[in-house]
């Protein structure tokens, strides 16, 4: 949730056509042919080439021609925040070097050109904004994440109440917050041991912790189906297509070693691969079984071609 902050403050600088088409030249493409530059796959989006956001603050790149190249969705995904020539030659996962991309260093030689094509603007934020508004902004930050403490807490205790009107055996009394703060220290992917069972996404949410941004309303959750070592969750079509949201949080329960993974997927990595997903069109839904065993953790299994692969979007513990 701190990066989508930074971003929105981040202004975009619309290109003209004919600075597209000269920064496709500098590339060796044309508005005919636009291909990844990192790869040289069909390009599905663009990419900033210097990051906008680098540890939770903005760097002071904004989305402009001279920061931005065409990309696929797998090498935008699998770049991140990184530095674009260090992880072209690195080991990250589906890195250019990792997938063998032919002509690399010829790809590298490009970047640098297009580099020094266009000097980009760098912005000051905090010194433009003025020390008042910008310390507002962050104020503005620390209220939500608040406000989402509160909120989880509210609903809580709710269903607590809800839990004891609606059952006949007795309920322990419990303390919300402290569970509550308890899940703000810390964010592990695997959690103290308890009765093997399922959990329900409030329970999960809970343990994941504050920093972990997830609320019910954003949050996708599965249990283990331990029968077919899956976890089975089917996404709303509409939060994949429509662009409005950026990312998707999945929580996925693990009963037998009481492990709780938390991913978080951008919704462009969902749309670029969609054709190799199940689309449920008469539920409106993008159906997912992922494998819950190494080696292909979190790889899709449904359809069996499928291949896609999620383990680059679990989050690791803060």
């Amino acid at each position: 949730m701190t990066n989508s902050f930074v971003n929105s403050i981040i202004p975009l600088f619309y290109p003209t056509e004919g600075e597209i088409e000269e920064a496709l030249l500098v590339l060796g493409m044309s508005l005919s042919n636009v291909t990844c530059a990192y790869c040289g796959d069909t390009a599905s989006e663009w990419d900033h080439l210097r990051p906008l956001v680098k540890n939770k603050r903005p760097t002071g790149y904004v989305s402009e021609i001279a920061n931005l190249v065409p990309a696929c969705g797998k090498c935008n995904q699998s770049k991140g925040g990184s530095y674009w020539r260090d992880w072209m030659l690195g080991s990250a996962v589906r890195s250019p070097r990792t997938r063998e991309v032919p002509d690399l260093e010829t790809r590298v030689q490009k970047l640098v050109a297009y580099e020094s094509w266009r000097e980009p603007r760098r912005v000051d934020f905090e010194n433009l904004a003025g020390e008042e508004l910008w310390a507002k902004h962050w104020r503005n930050h620390s209220r939500l994440l608040e406000l989402m403490f509160e909120c989880q807490q509210t609903a809580e205790e709710i269903r607590l109440v809800v839990k004891a009107a609606s059952s006949s055996e007795p309920v322990r009394d419990v303390e919300v917050a402290p569970l509550l703060r308890e899940g703000h220290a810390t964010r592990p992917t695997a959690y103290s041991p308890k009765k093997a069972g399922a959990v329900d996404k409030r329970e999960a949410i809970r343990r994941a912790g504050l920093h972990a941004n997830l609320i019910v309303a954003n949050t996708h959750f599965a249990n283990i189906n331990v029968a077919k070592d899956v976890w089975w969750l089917d996404i709303p079509l509409g939060k994949v297509t429509s662009g409005d949201q950026h990312e998707l949080e999945l929580l996925l329960y693990d009963a037998r070693s009481d492990d709780l993974h938390h991913l978080r997927i951008p919704t462009a990595y969902l749309r670029s691969n969609l054709a190799a997903l199940n689309v449920r069109q008469d539920k409106k839904c993008v159906h997912l079984e992922l494998k819950a065993d190494d080696p292909h953790r979190f790889r899709n299994v449904v359809p069996i071609s499928s291949g896609v692969d999620f383990a680059q979007f679990e989050q690791e513990p803060s």
